[in-house]
Formats: structure tokens, sequence, C-alpha cells
């Protein structure tokens, strides 16, 4: 994991090692180190303790645990855990891995045993427990050529459904071979499996802070599989300072527009015409910042307008919360980054001449894509799946969530989004998740034009391209253009629109797709928000919001799987990355972006330090080379 050194703290430890690759070009300087602890807070994320009458009204069930329900544990994949544990138990002693799994299993049947949702606890059975803690490495990974198996384009029902025509991407191929047969095999079991166990209810037994925090420290971060560290017991979320913080670095910040009057807002608005299901209450709501992003204006939830140290200020945020996370997880993580993105473009890309040069430049930023992609598809996005399950929607509504969402893909370059926004050109200070995220995508500009020089020095070359030609042609006929008012070109006319398309899909699978899926910082706070939430006694008492047991165990699951290990955008062997290119592309490319990735990885850090930001493995702002992944593996 990747530490980084505060002042006063001795402890520390290089960001780099075997375990991660992450060493600094040859001659260029010293470590750099993250902080460890979660013990010290400066501006712009204050550390503000709870007064004694609010943290006893928040945490009044410290003192008393409530217990699980019987009904809530699925006994089918409690009965599995033991039927599974002799396949580990009596091995444990003679191998490191078998050890490893033994660990995992066990995790496994603690949460069946604590009431974990039926869903996700007999889903865990087949995306296990015991496999979180396997590694992923860039070498393992085949460069194309004619004799790797090939996939085949299988259509996805759910959204051919929601879009109401036939939308396909390729399964099957050499990321992580499973027959055609197991895919199908696979995607039944879950078709059956979301069907056989109904929506989760709102209510249910509650966690206290106590308690949760010590069951994912005896777990999961145990186990080493949690990106996340526990704040302490008594830090306030809900100060102005954190929900600015959270809408300049944290999901709220891609969201955040420019108004006309020169203030900013965070607006998820749209999501309180989505109706929800009995027992939780309703998304939503806009948070107004000041010109300077200094101060919160007033949050408007449901027509009504909020201000910090209002009585009901508290859980209006945690609703705002909680709908950026719904938003983040299902539209810039799911829908737009494993499939309209990642699922559709190496579908593509895989279909071409294994020496074509796109395909070449895009193969280290595409490894596992297709057989995450189809894990999407059985697991995340589908009837009964996780987004419907932790989510509270109604069924209907989240197929409306679908096509609005879908309406808002764009084939831009992120500084390109920035500026339509108007958020672009601000500073690291005032917004420091589009500051950076400006320097990654000019850092990815500059990369893929020095490759572009090589093989397309101008835009008649880009235009007798049959291979890119064809690329563009399909993606268009693939796409749901009918929800989609901007889709993708069905021609590429210049090198300016094959590099706008190049940029934005490097942005999408490292910055975009770990933004939205390190959920830790976001559920790890308990109390900061969730992926649903519940009607409870209403905004005044925040408490009776939070999710039952049951569901947030569930969601602590799916949380631990986006913790998996895999391997890093920045790579102190530039040959990493460079073997998956021709042979005629000059080293120099890869050496020269691989030492301007180092240097932004020095700047943010610098900037942590300087502002004692409190960070954390895979903390705002996301955007440090050596925390984020070269493609999307998980």
């Amino acid at each position: 994991m990747g530490i980084c050194a505060s002042k006063g703290n001795d402890t520390t430890k290089a960001t780099w090692g075997p375990e991660n690759d992450t060493a600094p070009p040859e001659g260029k300087g010293k470590p750099t180190t993250r902080l460890l602890k979660a013990a010290r807070f400066a501006k712009p994320y204050d550390y503000n303790p709870l007064d004694e009458e609010t943290a006893e009204l928040e945490y009044r069930r410290k003192d008393k645990l409530e217990p699980f329900q019987w009904s809530d544990i699925s006994w089918i994949a409690l009965f599995l855990c033991i039927l599974k544990l002799p396949m580990y138990w009596p091995w444990k002693y003679f191998n490191k891995d078998l050890r490893r799994a033994y660990q995992g299993h066990l995790i496994h049947m603690k949460m069946c045993w604590l009431g974990m949702e039926k869903w996700a606890a007999v889903s865990a059975h087949i995306v296990s427990v015991v496999g979180l803690a396997d590694k992923n490495y860039l070498g393992t990974h085949n460069i194309p050529h004619r004799d790797l198996p090939k996939h085949t384009r299988v259509k996805n029902r759910y959204l051919s459904k929601v879009y109401g025509y036939d939308f396909y991407v390729g399964e099957c191929d050499y990321d992580s071979w499973i027959s055609l047969e197991n895919h199908i095999n696979i995607d039944a079991f879950f078709e059956w499996l979301n069907a056989a166990y109904d929506l989760p209810k709102a209510d249910g037994p509650q966690f206290h802070y106590d308690e949760f925090i010590k069951l994912l420290q005896r777990t999961y971060m145990r186990y080493g599989i949690y990106n996340g560290t526990p704040l302490p017991r008594d830090y306030d979320h809900t100060t102005e300072a954190a929900a600015i913080f959270w809408c300049t670095t944290g999901y709220g910040a891609m969201f955040m527009d420019r108004r006309p009057d020169g203030g900013y807002v965070s607006d998820l608005s749209h999501h309180e015409n989505f109706p929800v299901r009995p027992g939780f209450a309703k998304y939503g709501g806009a948070l107004h910042l000041s010109k300077d992003l200094k101060r919160v204006e007033k949050l408007v939830l449901h027509g009504k307008e909020y201000r910090p140290g209002d009585r009901e200020w508290r859980g209006a945020l945690y609703v705002f919360r909680s709908t950026g996370v719904s938003e983040a997880i299902t539209k810039e993580h799911t829908l737009h980054a494993h499939f309209l993105w990642t699922g559709m473009v190496a579908t593509l890309l895989r279909e071409m001449h294994p020496n074509h040069p796109l395909r070449r430049f895009m193969s280290p930023f595409t490894i596992n894509s297709l057989s995450i992609t189809f894990g999407a598809k059985v697991t995340i996005l589908g009837e009964g799946a996780i987004l419907a399950r932790n989510g509270g929607y109604t069924v209907e509504a989240l197929d409306d969530v679908i096509r609005a969402q879908t309406s808002k893909w764009r084939m831009e370059t992120y500084t390109e989004e920035l500026r339509r926004r108007g958020m672009a050109g601000l500073s690291a200070d005032a917004y420091p998740w589009g500051h950076f995220a400006e320097k990654l995508t000019a850092v990815y500009d500059r990369f893929i034009s020095n490759y572009m020089s090589r093989y397309w020095p101008t835009d008649e070359a880009v235009r007798k391209d049959a291979g890119v030609q064809n690329f563009f042609k399909e993606w268009n006929g693939m796409f749901p253009k009918m929800h989609c008012p901007n889709p993708p070109p069905d021609k590429c006319e210049s090198r300016e629109v094959l590099k706008r398309f190049m940029n934005r899909f490097l942005f999408v699978v490292t910055a975009q797709h770990e933004q939205t899926g390190n959920t830790a910082e976001a559920l790890m706070p308990f109390d900061a928000g969730f992926t649903s939430i519940r009607a409870g006694n209403g905004l005044h008492d925040l408490a009776s919001m939070q999710p039952s047991k049951s569901n947030r165990i569930a969601t602590q699951f799916i949380q631990a799987l986006t913790s998996k290990h895999a391997p890093s955008l920045y790579r102190s062997n530039p040959r990493d990355v460079h073997q998956f290119f021709l042979a005629d592309c000059p080293l120099s490319v890869t050496e020269k972006f691989m030492a301007e990735l180092w240097e932004l990885h020095g700047e943010i850090n610098e900037f942590r330090q300087s502002h004692g930001i409190m960070i954390r493995q895979m903390a705002p702002p996301v955007l440090d080379p050596i925390d984020l992944k070269i493609a999307v593996t998980v």
C-alpha cells in the first residue's frame, strides 16, 4: 500500500517496492512517503469533533448492540461455507496461498453469520472472498498476436431491454479465457440468483460505529484487501469544511459546474424525480458554493434550503452525498467506464489486426477489460444485481436512471469537459480534483501526440487508415444512439479526433474508474454517505437514516472487490508498457511518458503534504500515477 508521511510522524514506508513496482526513474530523487495514520487534519478538511450532545444523538447505540435477526442469515451460503472448510483447513499449515485462502474463507463465514444480505452471501461463493488477495501483474498479460483466443460478441439482455435495441459486448478472449459455454452457464446462474432473492428491505438492525469499525479491522483490513482507514471516533463529516472538501476533491467534484453568477454548484437534483422502494428516502440535492469555493451558500433538497448549523443540515448533507455515491457508481463507473467505454472499445480493438498501431497502443490499457465487463454484466448491472440491490430505486426507476445517464456520454477529453462546465483553469487550492485532472490529461496528450507522430503524422494518414475508420464506424453502429445525443462519430476525419478519443479513454480507465470505484473513502466514514438512504425518522435524526447491518455488510464486501491488486499506471521500467507497442516505436516515447507521470506524482505528493491533507491509499486527489491502475482490471 502507498503510504505518505506527515510532519511529526516518524513511521514511514517507501511508496514503491516489489509489490507495486513504482520506484522512481533512475536518478530522479528520493523516496516520497505518505501518511500512515489518520491522526492529522488541516485545511481544507478540518478535524472538528462532534459536540457532546450531537455525539450522544449520533452514537446513541454505542453501549447497546442491536443483535442480528436469525431470518437475516443466508443458511444456504453458511452451509456451503461449512462444506468448503475442509478444503482449506488441513493444508493451511503447508502452503502460504492456501493459508490466505483459509483466512478469506473465514471472513466469508463470519459475514454470513452476521447476516450478510442473502444474494451477496451466495454470490460471494462465485465472486470469492478467497480470490481477493490474488495478484495481477502487467507482465503476465499477452501481447497481441494471431494465435490468441478470440472473443465472441454476446448480447447483454438487461441493457438491450433498457435501450430497446440489441446491445452487444465481447466476451471470452485471451485475458481470462473461459469458454463461451461456461460464460453462458455463469450468466444463467446469476440470472437465476438475481431473481431468486427479493430486493433487500430498508429496515433491520443497525451497526453502531465502534462495532462496524471493529468488524472491518478483524476481517478485510486484517486480510489486507481494504482501501480505507478508520477516522477518529468523534470526527464530524458534516461541517462546512468537510462538505466543501467533498465537492472539490471527493465524489462531488465530478459533478461541479460554474453558475452564471460566478458561484458553483454540485447539482444532483435530477435524482429527485426518480421513485424509490418503500422504506427508502428519495435521492437528490444541489450544494451551492461561493465564488471562491470557500463557503457553502446553501444545500437545496426537494425544494427546501439547508445551511450549516441548521437542525436538519446533517441529514440533508447525508442524502446529498449518498446521491453522489449512487451517481458515481452507476454512471461514471459502471455504465460509462465499464460498458460504453471499456467494454465496447476493447471489443472493437481486439477485432483489429494484432499489429495495428491503435490496437497495440491501447493494449496495456485494456488488460482484463472484457473479463471484467462480463463480471460487471452478471453482478452489477442487471435485474436484481448490485445496483438494484444496494440502491433504493424501484426497478423501473433504475431503468430510467440508466437511460438518463447514457444521454450524458460524450467523446471529449476531460479538460474539454471541465471547460464546458466552467471548471477549467482553477488552482489546486480551490479545486484539487479538476486542477490535477487537467495536468494528467496534458500528460496523456503529449504521450499520445508523440506516439501518433510515428504512425499518423497527418490528418490524411488518419483518413486513409482503414483500421481506424472501421473502428469508428463499428463503434458508432453499436452505440445506443437513440438515448445519446452525442454518440461517437462514424468517421475519424483528423488526428485531433483520434487523439481526443485516445486521451479520454486513458483518463476513463485510470482516473475516472479509480475515483468512482474506490468507495472505501465514501463508505468507511460510516455516516458520510451510502448507496441508499433509509427513510428513518427524518433529516433531524441522521442515525436513523443509516443502513441495516445486512445491507452494510453486503456493500462492504462489494467495496472489498474493488480493492484487489492491479498493475499501476506508473512503471519504474518503461519497457513494462512499451513491450505492447510495435517494434518500430521508439522507447523514448514511453520513457518520457513515465518521467512525466513521476513528476506529476511528486507535485501531487507535495501538494498533499504542504496542505496537511490526511492521505490514505487512493485518497483524494485520486490522480496520483502511482495509485492509479493502468486499466479496468477490477
